[in-house]
């Protein structure tokens, strides 16, 4: 019943404040909603996105999603170190349907009318309100789909997000793998996320790098990352008999299986996790390589940090990696879950260091060109538009 009562307040709050109104562009105001697990691909992403809307004269706010009474979360932290606008906004976990309802009441009242979600939990429950009290233009960032098992719950929310999906006003796909994927919602919108041009002024405490040269392998330990292939790539290269190095920055349930194939490899002293770590510039600034060994991305932004910052790359080719990299022309491809291919590609990059100079000098242009917050932003507004100008109330 109270959750009824919500929906009808909301709707009377976008009546009343609506009516005839139309804001100047220079105005816009957007809430961006995120339900964050950590520090990665798709929160750097929307840290760089609202420091450029920003500095382009749009009003947006972050509500970063948290449980009640818990301790505030890391993008929470990162946000406001950066001196970007955000909030801490409790609710409890699940298909909180009251929950999302409070919190575009709470938008209505401050005219926040462009709601941006990134990620699939309130992509489902924004969606899921009747659609008579949604007095929002809704708009959805689809950042990448999680390996799961068969008839697991990530499974589960996984299809319900596909089919909420169909009632948005607009959803946006970081790569264009994804954009196909999605292609029984029509006119998704291909959107390549991007980052400032000039490197974040960091004071973080100096990581302890092993001695001697090391790949670096950034982000969560889960099944799609693929560690153990990249694990088993550098037993068998040429790197370990050089004196080469794995870290592996992250957390994640596959942590311990990772640790134990290590241990079976006999390179408990080559393989490092350093865990999650607040520094992925500083460790990118000192590899001699990052690997993506994942089966499954969409636009990973410590792809795009590799390509600012000049540090060579080794990828398969998921996601938008293929084209990001022009084919093998901007970084080392190996092909998609296939260990020996990785192998290949690490003793490339060990045996062709001139090939490794000439792909980051022209990785770093190619960045410059096409992923820089600046690029990504004026799209986003494009869409923000495009949007507002198909609503009848403005």
């Amino acid at each position: 019943m109270r959750f009824f009562f919500q929906l009808r307040s909301v709707n009377g709050l976008a009546m009343n404040s609506r009516c005839g109104r139309k804001p100047p562009d220079s105005s816009m105001k957007i809430v961006h909603v995120i339900d964050s697990g950590g520090l990665y691909g798709a929160e750097q992403m929307l840290l760089a996105l609202v420091a450029e809307q920003l500095r382009q004269g749009l009003k947006p706010m972050i509500l970063s999603i948290t449980v009640p009474q818990s301790e505030p979360k890391a993008f929470f932290l990162e946000a406001q170190r950066r001196g970007l606008p955000v909030i801490s906004w409790p609710m409890a976990k699940g298909f909180n349907l009251c929950g999302a309802a409070q919190l575009l009441s709470w938008c209505q009242v401050r005219e926040y009318f462009l709601v941006h979600s990134h990620g699939y939990r309130f992509d489902i429950l924004f969606n899921c309100l009747p659609r008579r009290n949604r007095q929002f233009q809704f708009i959805s960032t689809v950042h990448g789909f999680t390996a799961h098992r068969r008839f697991s719950r990530v499974m589960v929310y996984q299809w319900l997000n596909r089919v909420c999906l169909l009632r948005g006003h607009r959803v946006v796909a970081v790569s264009q793998g994804l954009q196909k994927q999605l292609r029984h919602r029509a006119g998704v919108a291909f959107i390549p996320n991007g980052l400032p041009s000039l490197l974040l002024d960091q004071t973080a405490t100096p990581i302890e790098a092993p001695q001697g040269p090391f790949l670096l392998a950034l982000g969560r330990l889960s099944v799609e990352k693929a560690y153990h292939r990249l694990i088993g790539a550098f037993a068998d290269s040429n790197a370990v008999g050089e004196g080469w190095h794995v870290v592996i920055a992250g957390e994640g349930n596959q942590k311990e299986l990772l640790q134990a194939l290590v241990k079976k490899r006999g390179l408990e002293a080559r393989v490092h996790f350093v865990g999650y770590t607040h520094d992925a510039q500083a460790w990118l600034q000192q590899a001699a390589g990052l690997v993506i060994s994942s089966d499954t991305e969409g636009l990973p932004m410590v792809l795009l940090e590799a390509m600012r910052l000049k540090t060579p790359v080794i990828a398969t080719p998921v996601g938008e990696i293929p084209q990001v990299l022009k084919n093998g022309a901007l970084g080392f491809l190996a092909a998609a879950c296939d260990q020996q291919s990785l192998t290949a590609s690490i003793n490339r990059l060990l045996s062709e260091p001139e090939q490794a100079a000439a792909m980051k000098k022209a990785a770093r242009h190619c960045f410059e060109e096409h992923y820089t917050a600046e690029v990504m932003a004026r799209r986003y507004h494009s869409v923000y538009r495009e949007l507002l100008k198909n609503d009848p109330v403005y």
